[in-house]
C-alpha cells in the first residue's frame, strides 16, 4: 500500500525509493519541481526514461517497464496526458497493475485526472501545493545552502510575494553575487526588486495604518521604477475594494483568498490591519473609481488622475 503523502518540497533523490507516485495540486512550481526530480534519476538520454505524453490504451504504461535496458538498473516512466478517459475495463487492467510492486523502478502520474480514488490510494502521493509562509521561509533557507539567515529569507519571501518561482530566482541571483559569502540585508536591498502589487499592497496598507513616513517610502520606489500610472491607479484600486471586502465579508480567510484571487497570508494580513473603519474605506473606494472613470473617460490624464488620489489618500482628504 502507498504512504499518505509527502510535500513535493521534501522529495530528495537519496530518500526517494522506487513505487508508484501521482503529483497533485495546482501550483506550477512544484508540479514542475517534482516532475524533474523524477526525471533526474536517470540521464535524460536514458532509454529506460520514458515519458508518455497521450494515452491511447493502459498497456502503453504497463509494457513501458517490459522492456530491458542494460545500461541503467532501473526504469522511470513519467505519465503527463491530461485529456485521457478509460475504460472499465482500462480501469480494471491499471488498477490490477498497480496492485502489483514497482520498484526499484518508479511510475509517476504527473497530476493527470483519469486515476480514480481507489487508484490514488494505490500510489505515493507527493503534494504539488503551495506552501505555508513559514514553511515557504524555510524551504528558502535550504535553497540557500546555509548563506541565509531566517531574518533575511523572510525578507526576500515577502518581497517575492512569497512566490516560489521569483524566489527561486532571487536566491539564484543573490548566490551568484555572493560567491559563496552569507547573504546580508544590504545585498538584499540592492539586488531584490519587490513585485509591483506587493509595493501597492504594502502602501495601501500603510496609508491606512496611518504610516505615512512608510507609504511615501513605498510610493518613491514605484515611481523610481517607472510603473506607470494608469496600472498604479487600477492596483490601488484593487487593492481598497479587497480591503472592503475582507472588512465587510463573514467569509474565513481561504475562501476570501479564493474569491479575491489573494493568498492567505495576504487576507489574514488585511484583516488584522486597524485604522479605517468600513465607512472610511468605502469612501476611499468611491474616490478611486470617481478619479479611474475621470481617467478613462478623458476627464484627467493618467499621471494627474493619479497623482489627485495619492494626495487626497496621504492627506487622508477622503476620510468620511
Amino acid at each position: 500500500m502507498a504512504n499518505n503523502g509527502i510535500h513535493a518540497s521534501a522529495l530528495s533523490k537519496d530518500t526517494l525509493q522506487g513505487g508508484v507516485y501521482v503529483l497533485q495540486g495546482t501550483d506550477a512550481y512544484w508540479l514542475k519541481q517534482a516532475e524533474n526530480l523524477f526525471r533526474s534519476l536517470l540521464p535524460e538520454d536514458s532509454l529506460s526514461l520514458r515519458v508518455i505524453e497521450e494515452v491511447t490504451d493502459v498497456s502503453e504504461i504497463i509494457s513501458a517497464f517490459g522492456t530491458l535496458c542494460f545500461s541503467d538498473d532501473r526504469t522511470v516512466v513519467l505519465v503527463r496526458d491530461d485529456n485521457a478517459t478509460l475504460d472499465e475495463k482500462s480501469h480494471a487492467a491499471l488498477t490490477a497493475f498497480l496492485r502489483t510492486p514497482v520498484a526499484p523502478d518508479f511510475l509517476v502520474f504527473c497530476g493527470v485526472p483519469f486515476l480514480t480514488t481507489a487508484e490514488i490510494k494505490l500510489c505515493n502521493v507527493v503534494s504539488c501545493t503551495p506552501l505555508d509562509k513559514d514553511s515557504c521561509v524555510s524551504f528558502c533557507e535550504k535553497m540557500a545552502n546555509g548563506c541565509l539567515d531566517r531574518m533575511n529569507a523572510r525578507k526576500i519571501c515577502e518581497l517575492s510575494a512569497y512566490d516560489m518561482s521569483r524566489i527561486g530566482n532571487e536566491i539564484r541571483k543573490l548566490l551568484a553575487y555572493g560567491e559563496g559569502k552569507p547573504i546580508t540585508e544590504n545585498d538584499i536591498d540592492l539586488l531584490v526588486t519587490e513585485n509591483t502589487e506587493t509595493t501597492v499592497f504594502h502602501f495601501s496598507n500603510n496609508i491606512v495604518e496611518g504610516k505615512l513616513e512608510l507609504a511615501e517610502k513605498q510610493l518613491d520606489k514605484l515611481l523610481k521604477r517607472g510603473e506607470k500610472p494608469a496600472m498604479l491607479l487600477a492596483l490601488l484600486s484593487s487593492q481598497f475594494r479587497k480591503m472592503l471586502y475582507c472588512a465587510i465579508t463573514p467569509l474565513d480567510n481561504a475562501e476570501m483568498a479564493t474569491l479575491l484571487g489573494m493568498k492567505d497570508f495576504a487576507v489574514e494580513k488585511t484583516r488584522r490591519i486597524k485604522g479605517y473603519s468600513q465607512t472610511k474605506l468605502r469612501s476611499c473606494v468611491d474616490m478611486l473609481t470617481e478619479y479611474e472613470y475621470k481617467f478613462k473617460s478623458g476627464v484627467l490624464s493618467e499621471g494627474t488622475a493619479f497623482s489627485a488620489v495619492v494626495s487626497k489618500l496621504l492627506a487622508k482628504e477622503v476620510i468620511i
